[in-house]
């Protein structure tokens, strides 16, 4: 083992449901003294970066629902004590928004250093948002990289434990930049994309609106083509779960090489996945999913040899098909029942909330549409409104000048009025001192001619 633990990470990626659990508590009991992160690329950690105690809240006993292997610490026991380390570099742009890493690489890189630095032990990240990173990883971060895959079947019937996962796959499709087979498959099935601010909210989201039936394998099985081809390609070694329970030479052959490349003390001899049963009916169901997906992988741009390949490989480890005695016809026929009864309801309850988020999505667009009739209303109003204020002032302006020309006037008139007064009483005052002048001179005179008469006489 490298004595500079930082420096050689181990990663175990693959997608939900695939035994990625056992795998990693595989690692935390081995005496090799490993620091196995579970799922630290998880969007409860993303929650956790301000409260750290929101992480003790992930145990078996709360989710024994998920019938993982029984684990003796929480799944966040190591993220959570090594918490002050990442609280400030996890992002949400890395979580699902960058599955196929386009975009946010290099802050997932930041991330990931983080919890290698910090480890108290070689570090180990068992993740299952990071199957198609796989070869980006690698790059950035170097270390040892495991694949784990599952037979699809299973795999896909397991992921109905509960209405996460479905929701989950239909978040990676979200991703802002996505391979042209995603983008085909978002035709196909008539995805429409939904992001938000919130994890939860995108979670919320698609969990109100889940796929039918084939829709759902279809979207679960391209994904699970891309992890695998992804695997093969940058993977150190690719482990298959189900070869792993079913035979022991391969149990060895993979702790061999496991340890050629330094990995160390792994006792894998307990484990077990689960595997069913699927009569004919069960078959042709995923065959013809499956070449609907095989089809988007060639007009995408995959080599034949490439899809060739895959299905090779995947029958290739494919778990023997089981056969039923006669005592249990009877089981296998109500286990089928079942089945189709969860398909039927599945598809019946995807198309029952697609035609109300229709409904619902026609009421908004109408809701919407009287709303901008009020509010262009109400901006035609507030114009009307604006326009008979200006009216109004502008005629209190007038009003008030028309006032104040008239007190002007008046005051001219009083004035002009004035002033004549002023003028009759200095006319008046003149006129008087003449009639005096002339009732004056006209005494004279008659004194004059009395006089001159006199003296004639």
């Amino acid at each position: 083992m490298s004595t500079d633990i930082s420096s050689d990470p181990i990663f175990v990626h693959s997608l939900w449901r695939a035994g990625s659990t056992y795998m990693f508590q595989a690692f935390r009991r081995s005496p090799a003294g490993y620091w196995a992160y579970q799922e630290p690329v998880h969007e409860a950690a993303h929650s956790a970066r301000n409260n750290p105690d929101i992480l003790t809240g992930f145990t078996s006993e709360a989710l024994s629902q998920l019938r993982h292997p029984h684990l003796d610490r929480p799944y966040f026991y190591e993220l959570q004590q090594v918490h002050t380390a990442w609280c400030d570099v996890i992002e949400k742009c890395f979580i699902y928004d960058d599955y196929f890493g386009a975009t946010s690489i290099d802050i997932l890189g930041k991330y990931l250093r983080a919890l290698i630095t910090a480890a108290k032990g070689r570090p180990v990240i068992q993740e299952c948002r990071t199957a198609s990173r796989i070869g980006a990883i690698k790059e950035i971060i170097g270390g040892t990289h495991l694949y784990l895959w599952r037979n699809p079947w299973d795999q896909w019937w397991s992921l109905k434990v509960n209405e996460y996962f479905n929701a989950a796959c239909q978040i990676i499709l979200n991703a802002h930049v996505v391979p042209p087979v995603i983008l085909r498959l978002r035709g196909v099935v008539g995805y429409t994309e939904f992001h938000d601010d919130s994890i939860d909210e995108e979670f919320r989201h698609f969990q109100q609106r889940p796929l039918t039936a084939d829709d759902s394998y279809l979207v679960f099985y391209t994904l699970w083509c891309l992890g695998l081809l992804e695997g093969q390609s940058h993977a150190d070694l690719v482990i298959n779960i189900d070869h792993l329970s079913n035979f022991g030479v391969y149990r060895q052959d993979v702790a061999n090489y496991l340890q050629s490349l330094g990995i160390s003390e792994m006792d894998l001899s307990d484990c077990h996945i689960p595997q069913g049963y699927y009569d004919q009916s069960d078959q042709d169901f995923f065959k013809r999913v499956e070449a609907q997906a095989h089809g988007l992988l060639l007009t995408s741009g995959y080599a034949e040899d490439t899809v060739y390949g895959l299905k090779k490989l995947r029958d290739e480890y494919a778990p023997t098909l089981r056969t039923l005695d006669v005592a249990n016809e009877a089981l296998a026929r109500d286990l089928q029942r079942v089945r189709g009864i969860v398909l039927r309801r599945e598809t019946s309850e995807a198309g029952q909330l697609q035609n109300l988020h229709q409904t619902i999505n026609e009421a908004q667009a109408h809701f919407h549409s009287k709303a901008q009739q009020v509010l262009v209303m109400d901006e035609r109003l507030d114009a009307l409104n604006q326009e008979l204020q200006h009216v109004q002032a502008e005629s209190a302006v007038r009003e008030r000048s028309s006032v104040e020309q008239l007190e002007s006037v008046q005051r001219e008139m009083t004035t002009l009025l004035q002033q004549q007064a002023q003028r009759e009483q200095e006319i008046s005052a003149q006129l008087l001192v003449l009639q005096q002048q002339s009732a004056a001179e006209r005494t004279e005179f008659t004194r004059q001619h009395n006089e001159q008469l006199q003296a004639l006489q």
